[in-house]
C-alpha cells in the first residue's frame, strides 16, 4: 500500500509538471534574463482507487526583493477526517534565482502532525557547500555546478525542456547527499484540458 501510494504520488508530481508546462511557457517578452516560466497557482486532487486522499496546491511566484527572486511552494493537505484532526500536512518550498538556469538558494520541508519533521537546505555557492539541517543536526556537502534541490529540479526541468525537449539529468541534493536524477522522454500525448488541447511529453 505504502509503495503504491509513493508510486502514485511520483506519477502525479511528474504529470503535474509536464501538463502544467505548456500554458506557462515562454512569452513574447521573455529573454535570458527572466525565468521562462510564468508565475502560477495550480491545484490537484490526489486519489487512490477513486477515493480522495489529499489536495495539493502549488505556487510559483516572485519573492520580495532581489534575493530570493523566486519561490516555488507545494502544500499537501490530507482530506480524511482523521488526518485533519491530527493536523497532518506537508509544506515544501524552494527559493531560487534565475541566471539563465535555476540557481537554488534554500529548500525547506515541514511535516506537521504526530510524526513532525523539518528539513532545511542552504546553498552556499560562494563556498561551494550545501548545508543540510535536520532534527537539530547540521552537516555540509560539496556542491556541484548546476545542483538542485527536490523542488527546484522541477522548475529546472521545465526550463530546460523549453529550450530542448531531450532526455536529461540533474544533480540533486537529497537525503544529505548528492544524487543524479535521470529524466527520460518515453512518449508524447495530446491531452484535453480547460486550456484546450495540449501537446505533452
Amino acid at each position: 500500500m505504502k509503495k503504491d501510494m509513493k508510486a502514485r504520488a511520483a506519477a502525479l508530481g511528474l504529470a503535474a509538471l509536464i501538463a502544467s508546462a505548456p500554458p506557462l511557457c515562454v512569452g513574447a517578452d521573455d529573454d535570458d534574463n527572466d525565468l521562462p516560466i510564468k508565475p502560477f497557482t495550480a491545484e490537484y486532487d490526489a486519489r487512490q482507487d477513486g477515493d480522495m486522499q489529499a489536495r495539493i496546491t502549488e505556487r510559483l511566484h516572485r519573492g520580495d526583493g532581489d534575493e530570493p527572486r523566486w519561490r516555488y511552494v507545494r502544500e499537501t493537505a490530507p482530506t480524511g477526517w482523521l488526518a485533519r484532526s491530527l493536523g497532518l500536512g506537508v509544506t515544501e518550498q524552494t527559493a531560487f534565482q534565475w541566471a539563465g538556469h535555476v540557481r537554488p538558494l534554500t529548500y525547506d520541508y515541514e511535516r506537521t502532525g504526530p510524526k513532525e519533521k523539518r528539513v532545511a537546505l542552504r546553498f552556499d555557492w560562494q563556498n561551494g557547500k550545501v548545508i543540510n539541517e535536520m532534527d537539530g543536526a547540521a552537516w555540509g556537502v560539496d556542491l556541484k555546478t548546476g545542483a538542485q534541490d527536490k523542488m527546484s529540479v522541477g522548475i529546472a526541468l521545465q526550463a530546460r525542456m523549453l529550450k530542448s525537449a531531450v532526455s536529461t539529468d540533474f544533480t540533486v541534493a537529497d537525503g544529505g547527499r548528492l544524487k543524479v536524477y535521470d529524466f527520460k522522454i518515453i512518449g508524447r500525448e495530446t491531452v484535453d484540458t480547460a486550456f484546450g488541447k495540449l501537446q505533452t511529453i
